[in-house]
């Protein structure tokens, strides 16, 4: 290839590359396209903001009353032979609650369950367990299961973590259980009663 055969051929891609003409626009098209993209990023981020408060709101709202029933620990009685535990269960609302539970576990001794049934507006009721001296009662945080007049099914549990859950699945929590003994029959404090306390435990004065 010789020098003139060079010279055709740069001639060719200069020319070539004279033809291209790449359209970078001017500094206020750019600043006028870099505001429009970050003016759809703060919409984009407002409806975010806007879409998470209407689903708390909502939230709030569907737990407002569930987030009015409460349950704790009231104090500890000492017989010669046993324990007598005392819980207090409450329903702070306005309306009543259903199918109530009292979920009471102690340990070793076992877990009680107490069957409130229903609890009226502003009701308070004392529940209370026995249990054996001879073992050691562990955590004796209570937990309260029940459904509220939406017919929604809540569980608040041994920290006072509030849940909402389906019936079946609240099922288990609602069994009592046998602790360090074998089974539930052999559990001799699991289903007894201390001395003149009501199955449904004692309602108190608001």
């Amino acid at each position: 290839m010789n020098v003139r055969q060079n010279l055709v051929m740069v001639t060719g891609a200069a020319e070539l590359l004279g033809s291209i003409r790449v359209q970078f626009g001017t500094f206020p098209e750019w600043f006028a396209a870099v505001g429009t993209v970050g003016a759809l990023a703060v919409s984009m981020w407002l409806l975010k903001q806007q879409h998470d408060d209407r689903q708390d709101e909502r939230r709030e709202k569907r737990s407002s009353q569930a987030r009015q029933v409460s349950i704790w620990v009231d104090g500890v009685e000492e017989t010669e032979t046993n324990m007598i535990v005392s819980y207090i269960a409450q329903n702070g609302s306005s309306d009543p609650i259903y199918e109530v539970d009292a979920r009471l576990p102690t340990g070793t001794q076992g877990t009680f369950v107490r069957f409130l049934g229903m609890m009226g507006p502003g009701e308070k009721r004392r529940v209370r367990i026995m249990v054996g001296r001879s073992q050691p009662v562990g955590d004796k945080s209570p937990e309260i299961i029940f459904v509220d007049s939406n017919d929604r099914t809540w569980h608040r549990g041994r920290r006072g973590v509030l849940s909402e859950g389906d019936a079946t699945e609240m099922n288990d929590l609602r069994k009592p259980h046998p602790g360090a003994f074998p089974t539930l029959e052999e559990n001799p404090y699991i289903d007894q009663l201390p001395p003149d306390e009501p199955r449904r435990g004692t309602k108190l004065d608001s």
